[in-house]
């Protein structure tokens, strides 16, 4: 009895697997021919416009103080923070009004040191012409008169 229920059981399962095994029925609905489309596109030459951000902070590799030859102050701001400049620019005007004073101050000094050697020089030709003739001046005399030049 076993025999035939082991039988009976592969029959079933062969006839089962040939049933599902059959050809569909073809439609004449299918014979109609698809058309496939693409999309389709003109390749163009063109500069990539992309930005990117990133956050970060920008520090120097090294550091640099500016100070002043000569005391002043800023006279006028022709730029701000974060304004874009070129180079070139004026960024500000600076005034020193000492620098003026200390201008006129070596340029007095400087006409005075300029007669003092015009009055030397002319003292100095007068003694080397009196010179000539011996024994009117002395040789100690002539030579004060052209160091008092060069001093």
């Amino acid at each position: 009895m076993r025999i035939s229920i082991i039988i009976i059981a592969v029959v079933l399962a062969v006839g089962s697997v040939v049933s599902g095994c059959s050809h569909p029925a073809k439609n004449s609905d299918s014979k109609i021919l698809k058309v496939d489309s693409v999309a389709v596109f003109t390749l163009k030459k063109s500069a990539v416009n992309k930005k990117l951000t990133f956050p970060a902070e920008l520090t120097p590799l090294e550091r640099a103080e500016i100070y002043a030859k000569v005391n002043g102050y800023v006279k006028e701001f022709k730029v701000d923070i974060g304004d874009r400049v070129k180079k070139g620019q004026i960024m500000a005007i600076l005034d020193a009004p000492e620098i003026g004073s200390n201008y006129a101050q070596a340029n007095s000094e400087l006409q005075t040191a300029k007669s003092k050697y015009v009055a030397s020089l002319d003292i100095y030709n007068r003694i080397l012409n009196a010179s000539k003739v011996e024994g009117t001046i002395a040789a100690g005399e002539l030579e004060r008169a052209k160091n008092q030049i060069t001093s």
